[in-house]
This record gives C-alpha cells, structure tokens and sequence, in this order.
C-alpha cells in the first residue's frame, strides 16, 4: 500500500495561508492611514475605512515577501508554508498579489483617482521591496518608503501628514536593518544604534506636530501622546537591551518582532498629539487585539 497525506481541511489550509500572510502582524498597518488621516484637515468616513486597504496590501507584501525568499527560506526557515509544502509557490503568489490588487481596488472605490493613485504607488513600492531591493543597501530605506506611503494613504493634507509619516518611516529604517541580523546575529553595535534610534523617536513624538485648537484637547492629547511614547519605549528598548548585550539570532528576532508590535503605540501617540484622543484609544487598543491572534494562530510577524 502506498501512504498517502490526507487533503488539509479547510480551517487548516486557512491557518497555513494566515501564517503566509503574518495575519498578526496585519495590525500593525491598520494605524498608519488613520495616523495620515487625523494629521491635518477634516476627516470623512471614506477616510476611516482605508486601513482596509492597508491590511489587504500588507498582508499580500508579507506573503509576496515569502514567495520571493522561498529558495533562501528552504535553507533558513524550512518550517515556513511554501518551504514545507503546505502551499505551493503558485498558490502563494496568486494570493499575495491578489490581496495587493485587491487593496488597490478598494482604495479607489473609496477615495476616487486620489485613493487609487496613491495605493497604486504604495502596491508597487511594497512590490519592489520584496523582489528587488530587499537585499540591496536601499532595502531599509525602500521598506521605511513603503510605510510612510501607508501614512499619506489616509492623508487629507499631505502637508500636514509629512511629519507623521517620516516619523514612521524613521522607525522603519531601523527595524528593517534590525530584522538583517535575525537569523545569523550580528555585533552589539547594531542594536544599540536602533535603541538610540528609537529613543529619538519616542522623544520627538509628544512635543511635535499639530496642536489642537482646543485647549482640553490639547492637553489632554499630549497627555495621551507622552503616555503612548512610554509604551512605544517600554516594547523597544528591554528587547533591544538584551540583544545588545547577546546579539544572537534569536535575541534579535525577538527584538525586532516588539519593534514590530511598537508601531501601535507609535501611531496612537502621533494621533492623540493632535488631541484626537478617541481614534488614539481606538488605535492603542490594537496592540491586545494582536496579542489574542498571536495567541489563536501562535503566528510569527516576521
């Protein structure tokens, strides 16, 4: 007799494409368009529904990122769903890049040409990223691109959402020259400038930006801004701390993913700053909702 795998079911095969996609990591990108959204200007329902498109290209660029490292994923992460045969290469990439196109879409029938030109150009930044700059001296700056693109996604004045959005991308950089070293390690200088890094992130974040016109709110938005910087500390720099002091694989993975999950309450101190204290509460409180799915699917965000 000849042993055959029984067909995954479907749930099965649906945990296998949510970990494709890094499904936890997807709640890092909803923030980003609200943060652009709340920046400056008045904000429209339309508005408020684009992090939808946000997580559509995200979770395609995670996947579209795995279907390009396949062949380096079969020496380095074999457990990975395309490497270990639980998707194949093909069903990896029809998925992938229709979500980004699917999040494209949606931005169009949301914003109009604006909305549509502006995720076309995010689709293709994130493209780009994952199948030719990636491992180029531009990599970090091309990612950090693709999230500050994200920013002005959901952006009424792009004037206005500049800032907001370099903050961001500033962050990026140095997670993604961070994640370089996650599997082979690297020498401590390399976590030790990214704390610095993040540091000026965190210190800038509360004292920049918009004011709100309203006393109260100004107040209390740079109350909730100071209180969401010392969250954003308090998941880099302890991770980071250890990886300084033992710049292993495995201790830089685990400091890239909190570096990861502190994009939360990055993007809900940008927006309460601007004394929109409701949509900051609404972001921050992402970061539990992300830690129930971590736990359900014990999925990876890297």
């Amino acid at each position: 007799m000849t042993d055959r795998t029984a067909p995954a079911s479907g749930a099965e095969k649906a945990r296998v494409v949510a970990e494709l996609l890094r499904a936890p990591a997807a709640f890092s990108a909803i923030g980003d368009p609200l943060v652009g959204a709340f920046s400056g200007g008045p904000v429209n329902g339309r508005q408020l529904m684009l992090p939808l498109t946000s997580v559509l290209i995200y979770a395609g660029g995670m996947g579209l990122n795995d279907w390009a490292d396949r062949e380096i994923d079969a020496e380095e992460r074999p457990e990975r769903p395309i490497p270990s045969g639980r998707l194949t290469a093909g069903e990896a990439f029809r998925i992938s890049t229709g979500l980004i196109g699917a999040g494209v879409l949606v931005a169009g029938l949301l914003n109009g040409p604006r909305g549509f030109g502006r995720a076309a150009v995010l689709a293709a930044t994130v493209a780009a990223y994952d199948t030719v700059a990636k491992d180029t001296p531009a990599g970090a700056w091309v990612m950090a691109a693709c999230r500050s693109l994200n920013v002005l996604l959901g952006a009424g004045s792009l004037r206005a959402a500049v800032a907001p959005a370099l903050t961001v991308g500033a962050h990026t950089v140095a997670v993604t020259e961070l994640s370089k070293a996650e599997v082979h390690g690297s020498d401590p200088t390399l976590p030790a400038g990214v704390r610095i890094a993040v540091g000026a992130v965190a210190a800038v974040t509360p004292v920049t930006g918009r004011w709100s016109d309203r006393p109260v709110l100004n107040v209390l938005g740079r109350a909730g801004a100071a209180v969401s910087a010392y969250r954003y500390l308090t998941k880099t720099i302890p991770p980071l701390n250890r990886a300084v002091a033992e710049p292993t694989g495995a201790r830089i993975r685990d400091a890239v993913r909190s570096n990861l999950g502190a994009l939360i309450p990055l993007q809900a101190a940008l927006i309460a700053r601007t004394g929109n204290v409701v949509p900051a509460l609404a972001v921050a409180a992402l970061e539990p909702a992300q830690k129930q799915v971590i736990r359900r699917l014990r999925g990876d965000t890297t």
